[in-house]
């Protein structure tokens, strides 16, 4: 409700409003219904198409769920504003992945193309099924059709399709249908944002100028071809008219602010200056920022480091105290949330006393169930349950483990080891019973993560209590570094074995968050041994647990780094010209040849512009001097006319004169090479 006097009156647009309640308190809701309102309200006011609103994440990994609710929503957005068209005229709402260049999300729109064929270059029939949104939201429950991927031949985009009710949705997953479709809503990493420097199309989803494609290919850039990419499936040379978009993003959502920290943090500032200064000149307003976290300590700091705006946090605290009745916003409930076991080993490491934990758990919901199965009253009694229906319950609140690593390769090991110490014991003692189970890491696949989510849900709701009885239970614990900290939301998971304690309290605080969402979760927290950190706190276990919010750190950020200015200062010279010149002189500048043609006004409103992109004065460089160097570096080399000038800048050798790939800043490169003279005794030895 804060924010809606910003997006209808254009109000309060320096004031970033900070979301900051507990995990699982509601925090993507609340920004979903945001987005929902800003993109009718536009709609209603006379925008027909359009970017509305950004949503960023800090992760390369996003969460599949976080993908999977919002296309739901946007879908039965689109199904209200097509009854109501009269009143939300325009194109359909649309969802847009602009995430990075793999096989989930790819660049190019023939590649998420071939994914509908097979081997033999046949269409796959029927058509695949999505990895983003699987199962219809508008059908009914009971009934759920499948989405489906289906090529729409003459938009060239991929378009989602039930296949029970029909319907349509315009959900995109490759870079250039983004571009080209500009979705109502775009969800992106926020280190996708880096490519605004060398990628002259992205101007197109921050209000560009530019027109429609005549034979339905979308939206063209002013002055540039509709495709001329040679690895695309289709060529289309028509040009975009220079003429004045719709306006771009109104909203800006961060999602887990607390991770844009030290030198990601300042690059990632500088980018956010950047894509509110293109605003600011394609649709003469401000963004509207929304950040939230669950763990933040120096907000007002970080806010105007990373925005150069002021905040303002939500919900307030009751004057009258936490727990008070007159508390607007927050509801003390009785009895903990999660209980919480501080263990350290004696004579094993802590990977093993983490198996041998899983054993025992596992052991002791084989025994629980049996005994339920074979005499339920003594159960209630020694339980304290009323019936076999909230007993059954029980059990089933605990049959999925979670096992949480600092490092990678401790989950994977988990997968590897667990047979020896787990799997052998229960098939031998415990009726054929085993342990299977998935290893997650930020290497996994969105197929990958999706699949282990259904995998819980199915494994729950499909489960036989009297499997004990007959064929053994086979377990499926889920073995998982950081990648399930932020935005895995499973009511099933509630039992939960950290290897060792995370390097931050913000991070603990994410991880722990992952059980005892609904029901009561049971944690057991295996210390390092012989590690100096991990014995204080396990010494001062109680100190710590009682003050975990207090325990998060500010975050460390500085926007005038002169390091982190000197990353960036080239990635801003060159999206200057790319996207922000080229827009006002309404076509493409990306050649040689083109910085050639600037005029002494365009080189003083490039500088004009970096400036106003760091947004504040008295920087450690001298922007005009930077801005002329890399100037004569393309301008007076050898390079052919229509060489792409950033190129240029690379190849020059200068440590500064590249952009940034991602944000999570520029290494020097090392060179490894033999000396002279050890490389002629290694010749010698060779004859």
């Amino acid at each position: 409700m804060s924010s809606i006097e910003s997006v209808v009156e254009k109000k309060d647009l320096d004031v970033v409003n900070v979301l900051h309640v507990d995990t699982g308190g509601g925090k993507s809701e609340a920004y979903f219904a945001l987005v929902v309102f800003t993109s009718f309200y536009e709609r209603m006011t006379g925008k027909k198409e359009g970017v509305s609103a950004i949503v960023k994440f800090p992760l390369r990994m996003l969460s599949i769920q976080q993908l999977e609710r919002v296309s739901s929503i946007i879908i039965h957005a689109e199904s209200v504003r097509e009854k109501n068209n009269d009143m939300f005229s325009g194109s359909p709402f649309s969802l847009g992945y602009y995430v990075g260049s793999d096989d989930d999300f790819p660049d190019l729109y023939v590649k998420v193309k071939k994914t509908l064929h097979n081997e033999k270059k046949e269409l796959i029939s029927p058509a695949p099924i999505s990895k983003i949104i699987s199962k219809c939201p508008l059908c009914p429950p009971d009934s759920k059709g499948n989405i489906r991927l289906i090529d729409d031949k003459k938009g060239k985009r991929i378009i989602h399709k039930c296949d029970k009710c029909g319907g349509e949705y315009y959900i995109y997953q490759s870079d250039r249908e983004v571009f080209r479709w500009r979705p109502t809503v775009v969800v992106s990493t926020v280190d996708k944002w880096a490519g605004l420097s060398s990628q002259r199309r992205a101007r197109s989803l921050l209000g560009g100028s530019g027109s429609m494609c005549p034979e339905g290919h979308g939206f063209i850039q002013s002055g540039d071809k509709c495709e001329d990419k040679q690895e695309e499936d289709f060529k289309c040379e028509n040009l975009g008219e220079n003429t004045k978009n719709y306006s771009g993003p109104l909203l800006s959502i961060q999602d887990e602010m607390h991770l844009l920290r030290e030198g990601f943090g300042t690059i990632s500032a500088h980018f956010e200056g950047l894509i509110e200064t293109i605003i600011e000149d394609t649709s003469n307003h401000k963004l509207k920022h929304i950040t939230m976290s669950a763990t933040l300590n120096g907000t007002r700091k970080q806010i105007e480091e990373l925005y150069n705006k002021k905040d303002f946090v939500i919900p307030g605290r009751c004057p009258e105290g936490a727990g008070s009745q007159n508390d607007f916003f927050f509801e003390k409930k009785e009895g903990p949330k999660r209980i919480i076991f501080g263990l350290k080993p004696n004579l094993r490491d802590n990977h093993y006393a983490s198996l041998r934990t899983l054993l025992h758990f596992a052991e002791f919901i084989i025994n629980a169930q049996k005994d339920l199965n074979s005499d339920p009253k003594s159960f209630f009694i020694k339980f304290d349950l009323k019936d076999s229906s909230e007993a059954q319950e029980l059990i089933n609140q605990y049959l999925i483990p979670l096992t949480y690593h600092i490092k990678k390769q401790d989950a994977y090991d988990m997968g590897r080891l667990k047979d020896a110490v787990v799997g052998d014991r229960l098939k031998t003692h415990f009726n054929g019973s085993d342990v299977k189970g998935e290893v997650l890491t930020g290497d996994s696949s969105l197929d990958q993560l999706k699949e282990a989510i259904d995998k819980v849900r199915y494994f729950v709701k499909n489960y036989d209590p009297k499997i004990v009885d007959n064929g053994g239970l086979i377990f499926e614990p889920i073995y998982a570094t950081s990648v399930v900290s932020h935005g895995v939301d499973l009511t099933e998971l509630n039992f939960m074995i950290f290897q060792g304690l995370p390097y931050s309290t913000s991070e603990y605080i994410q991880a722990l968050s992952r059980v005892g969402r609904k029901n009561l979760g049971i944690v057991l927290l295996w210390f390092y041994p012989n590690r100096v950190r991990d014995d204080s706190f396990f010494r001062n276990f109680d100190r710590y647990h009682n003050s975990l919010d207090h325990e998060v750190r500010p975050v460390p950020i500085n926007r005038a780094s002169r390091l982190g200015l000197q990353q960036t200062i080239n990635s801003m010279f060159c999206a200057g010209i790319i996207n922000y010149l080229s827009n006002k002189k309404g076509r493409p500048f990306y050649l040689k040849n083109h910085v050639s043609e600037l005029t002494l006004k365009e080189k003083e409103e490039l500088v004009e512009f970096i400036t106003k992109t760091y947004g504040k004065g008295g920087l450690d460089i001298n922007i005009s001097d930077e801005v002329e160097k890399r100037i004569n570096q393309i301008t007076k080399g050898n390079a052919k006319d229509k060489e792409f000038f950033p190129n240029i800048l690379t190849k020059s050798g200068e440590q500064f004169f590249r952009n940034q790939s991602g944000m999570r800043g520029i290494q020097k490169q090392l060179v490894l090479e033999v000396k002279p003279e050890d490389e002629i005794i290694l010749k010698q030895k060779e004859r």
